[in-house]
């Protein structure tokens, strides 16, 4: 019996000895396999982050190029290419299905989207000892190129502006800021970069343009914020100049919308129209400017400096030609003078009138120009004129610029924005 116990617990022994070897037979294959397996998994998707920058870098760089007056495709689909080969350092990317150029971003007449789709060649370090196929990872992008149609921190001025520049009743109609339309939107094409005088002054209703602007409470209508608001005075409008813009969220309104809909409706869209607001010193808006400029100096590039940011220290040219409305400027140096404004029809009346927002205007400032009962005009870099101010105007500069907030269809007027979608 002893003899036989014996051999039951040596036999046991072996058992054991043998399930181990089986065990360590088969978890080292899979281990390995599962190591090297995730190696490649690794690099794979190491190459598809890479592939998708690769691809949204190089839509945001096609998009760029729709932001002329005249969208030019073939270059847009040309940066595009060129944009992905150049930043191709491993040589292992290419486009497939080319570069889609097309309006499927507003659904316009404009071309407004660049799509492409880019893949990385890889390979395998482990798998294909175990016959596992090459994988080519790949990405989609689609950028949009428009225009900003809602912003917060507007000023609270508006611009007049009128299609034919030459209309003795257009009130800036000597000015050199625009040219007369020239792509049918009912709105005169912007000289971008062209040194010039604004006046606010609307010559058919006898308004100056000032607005009342709210963006202190959410009104009970979609889009909740409000534009405009009644009631608001002089200090109100003080502040929000002094503070460089309105609290207040406003959106361009809709094509053909009116300022008798504006006026005409229980309560106008809370953010597609606009006030003009009476009771506004010349003495308190020029005040309020100079209280704002106050804080500038880091764009100044005299020499001696001088504490007054210039354009050439702020605003660099991008693009196009200085003084036409193909001029595209970056910011290079932040500065209280570039302010933006809303861009308005004439105002139909006197006494707080509506009118729907036409576009958003970048300007930078660089001096109030007051004329007198002579007609003699001086400058103000600082905005700061001694004694009564009868006809105030800003010189300075339309800029066609980058910016964020919510963007939609082109228009010349707005700032720009492109962005990725897909």
């Amino acid at each position: 019996m002893k003899t036989i116990a014996s051999f039951r617990r040596a036999l046991k022994r072996r058992e054991r000895g043998q399930v181990l070897i089986i065990f360590v037979l088969l978890i080292v294959p899979v281990s390995l396999v599962m190591g090297v397996v995730a190696v490649d998994a690794s690099m794979w998707q190491s190459e598809r982050r890479g592939a998708q920058k690769d691809a949204d870098l190089s839509a945001l760089a096609g998009a760029l190029e729709l932001l002329a007056p005249t969208p030019a495709v073939a270059a847009a689909q040309t940066v595009t290419a060129s944009y992905a080969a150049t930043n191709d350092e491993s040589k292992s990317a290419s486009i497939f299905g080319g570069v889609k150029v097309d309006t499927s971003c507003f659904n316009g007449s404009r071309p407004d989207s660049v799509a492409v789709d880019i893949k990385h060649a890889t390979r395998l370090f482990f798998g294909d000892v175990f016959g596992l196929p090459v994988p080519e990872p790949g990405a989609h992008a689609r950028a949009c190129a428009g225009s900003v149609v809602e912003l917060k921190g507007i000023m609270p001025v508006g611009l007049p502006i009128c299609s034919d520049p030459l209309d003795p009743n257009c009130p800036n109609s000597r000015t050199l800021c625009w040219s007369p339309d020239s792509n049918n939107d009912g709105l005169p094409e912007p000289l971008y970069g062209k040194r010039c005088d604004l006046s606010v002054f609307d010559k058919v209703s006898g308004e100056a343009s000032w607005l009342d602007l709210d963006g202190s409470s959410p009104l009970p209508l979609p889009p909740t914020t409000g534009c405009w608001k009644s009631g608001g005075g002089a200090s109100e409008l003080s502040n929000e100049i002094k503070a460089g813009g309105a609290n207040t969220l406003c959106h361009i309104a809709p094509s053909g919308y009116t300022a008798a809909q504006c006026a005409g409706a229980t309560i106008p869209p809370v953010n597609w129209c606009v006030k003009s607001k009476t009771g506004a010193q010349p003495n308190v808006v020029m005040g309020a400017f100079n209280t704002l400029f106050s804080t500038e100096g880091a764009c100044d590039i005299t020499n001696p400096r001088d504490g007054i940011d210039d354009f050439a220290g702020a605003m660099k040219l991008l693009s196009g030609t200085a003084g036409t409305e193909s001029a595209f400027y970056g910011e290079i140096c932040h500065s209280p003078r570039l302010i933006t404004v809303i861009v308005v029809d004439h105002f139909d009346a006197s006494g707080n009138g509506f009118m729907p927002i036409r576009a958003f205007a970048s300007f930078f400032v660089e001096a109030c120009t007051v004329t007198n009962n002579a007609g003699v005009a001086t400058e103000y870099p600082k905005c700061n004129p001694n004694g009564s101010i009868g006809h105030a105007t800003f010189t300075g500069r339309f800029v066609n610029v980058l910016a964020e907030g919510t963007v939609g269809a082109w228009t010349n007027w707005s700032p720009k924005r492109i962005l990725l979608d897909q």
